[in-house]
């Protein structure tokens, strides 16, 4: 996580990295995503990336409904440049399933997106169902007004799965989707 939110994203901006995890650490399946950060406020760690190493620093972690919200500071060492990351964590969406409209998932749509000014980076435990639905969850949210009432979900899709396949994976993911777009159009 420190690798990517410090060096892909953007470390220059002044608004925070958003990672979104819709995935549990465990199911009925067995290990599903590793505990990859830390939670406890103050908690602080080092590791090293392209030959700096980095300081991260737990700032905040509170529950906000079933979700998770950690705010970390990023710092590297050799320069003190200093990045926010703010991870959400909702475990409750369930492997091949869809939420429903008006519920957590889209919550965080509404809360994330606002405060970064690049796109959040998302993950499931595969990376592609619960991801993909989130990404276009994501994009209708913030574009709704470019809408002009098209149906857009499937182009999305299609566009998603020319860089990686089975981008939203079920008929329950894609009814969600559109149910999303029609409420975001009235």
């Amino acid at each position: 996580m420190v690798h990517d939110t410090t060096t892909e994203q953007g470390h220059e901006s002044d608004k925070p990295t958003v990672v979104i995890q819709v995935t549990p650490f465990e199911d009925n399946h067995g290990e599903r995503c590793c505990q990859y950060y830390l939670t406890q406020k103050g908690e602080v760690f080092e590791v090293e990336g392209e030959g700096d190493m980095l300081t991260v620093n737990v700032k905040d972690h509170k529950e906000v409904g079933p979700t998770k919200v950690t705010e970390f500071l990023v710092t590297r060492v050799s320069t003190g440049k200093a990045k926010r990351v703010i991870h959400y964590y909702y475990p409750n969406w369930a492997d091949f399933s869809a939420p429903g409209v008006n519920t957590d998932i889209d919550d965080i749509v509404k809360s994330a997106g606002p405060i970064t000014d690049s796109p959040p980076i998302v993950h499931c435990s595969a990376g592609v169902g619960r991801t993909g639905t989130y990404i276009v969850a994501d994009f209708l949210t913030t574009f709704q007004k470019e809408l002009h009432g098209e149906d857009i979900v499937c182009s999305l899709v299609d566009q998603m799965r020319q860089q990686r396949s089975h981008m939203v994976q079920t008929i329950s993911q894609y009814e969600y989707l559109h149910s999303l777009q029609a409420e975001l159009l009235h």
